[in-house]
């Protein structure tokens, strides 16, 4: 089980499209500590027009083609992986401040260090805040 925070940069594609540039940053703690460095494509479809604007709750999904840069304690190098990302949640206004809750899935293959390429797909939660102007 790890922590960590992450940014979206995204662009009004359309109303209820976005396109966005994504960067993460996770910490897994232990006797081998292990940080990765992810970044990618980040598209989300939201289900209303109006969420940019109205206070409510607006339901969204959204997709990832994202790459990851392991380091780990102990181990020279880093080890890179590709993660498909399918995630949904709901956004929430109120007062007009949008808050988010999200979950997602991850698909990824890693490559490096002293091991054979295997998959490590993953779950991860979202909590947070949208900066839209």
């Amino acid at each position: 089980h790890g922590v960590g925070v992450f940014t979206s940069y995204e662009f009004h594609v359309s109303p209820r499209f976005n396109i966005g540039l994504h960067l993460a940053y996770r910490l897994y703690p232990g006797e081998e500590m292990v940080q990765q460095l992810g970044y990618g494509a980040l598209l989300r479809h939201f289900f209303a027009a109006e969420w940019t604007h109205v206070d409510g709750f607006f339901p969204y999904l959204d997709y990832g083609l994202l790459l990851q840069q392991t380091f780990a304690k102990g181990r020279s190098g880093n080890a890179v992986s590709h993660d498909t990302r399918l995630g949904g949640g709901v956004l929430g206004r109120f007062h007009g401040v949008p808050l988010f809750l999200g979950a997602a899935g991850h698909i990824s293959r890693i490559d490096g260090f002293d091991v054979d390429s295997q998959w490590i797909p993953y779950l991860d939660v979202q909590l947070g805040w949208v900066h839209v102007f």
